[in-house]
């Protein structure tokens, strides 16, 4: 009786390339030549960001994606050779690396960089919290002058942005919040949401601003009949 042929199995390190994605392979590619230490794949990763900021900055987009895929490498690296659940949780390795980068609360990110800062468009103060996400950047407004109209009467919103060329992450964050305002129109928020906002406000590094910044008038409109009436 003739024995059933078999096809021989291929090696795992053959299976395993034939089901990584593109963006993997490059991955894997530069990883080859990064260091194996923690610390300084960081300060690679940290390198990578400003690489980036200065390409987008530069609109210069093969560079800007160099500076990516270099940044990615490193994620891929410290996350074992994957990118899956690299960011399950603050102890994942995107979350780490990412932790890592962002700038200091209060200043204004680059791009690729976690940040937490604040705005003025036309008397309208925002605090921005950046966050990349996938190939886009998360931006959340909260406001800081509770009691004066903003751009959604609950005094916050949240949207999603990708780098502009020639365009700071500031820039595009106070693009964003004209183009809100003037879609939305600038409305008194809730007194309902005003406590809670003033809560999470007084108990992050905002709050200083609030405690030295020039106490606002209270914020005044008029109803459909012509009278002027206060909001509290």
């Amino acid at each position: 009786m003739t024995a059933k042929a078999r096809k021989p199995r291929q090696p795992k390190a053959e299976v395993e390339t034939d089901n990584l994605s593109p963006r993997e392979r490059v991955a894997r590619t530069i990883a080859q030549d990064l260091p194996e230490d923690e610390a300084a794949l960081l300060g690679v990763a940290a390198e990578a960001i400003s690489a980036f900021n200065a390409a987008v900055l530069a609109s210069d987009d093969a560079a800007a994606e160099a500076a990516e895929c270099r940044y990615d490498a490193v994620v891929w690296k410290l996350n074992g050779g994957t990118f899956f659940g690299c960011m399950a949780d603050d102890d994942s390795a995107g979350s780490r690396v990412m932790a890592h980068c962002a700038a200091e609360p209060g200043a204004e990110p680059m791009w690729h960089q976690a940040g937490d800062f604040v705005i003025d468009v036309d008397g309208m103060r925002a605090r921005v919290r950046v966050k990349p996400f996938a190939n886009s950047y998360a931006l959340e407004f909260n406001a800081v002058d509770v009691d004066k109209p903003f751009m959604s009467d609950t005094g916050y919103l949240s949207t999603f942005t990708d780098p502009k060329g020639g365009l700071t992450v500031r820039d595009v964050a106070e693009r964003t919040a004209r183009g809100e305002v003037k879609t939305r129109k600038a409305r008194l928020i809730q007194v309902s949401s005003r406590a809670s906002l003033r809560e999470d406000l007084a108990s992050s590094w905002v709050a200083g601003l609030i405690e030295t910044g020039p106490s606002a008038p209270p914020p005044v409109f008029v109803e459909q009949g012509g009278q002027l009436a206060f909001a509290f």
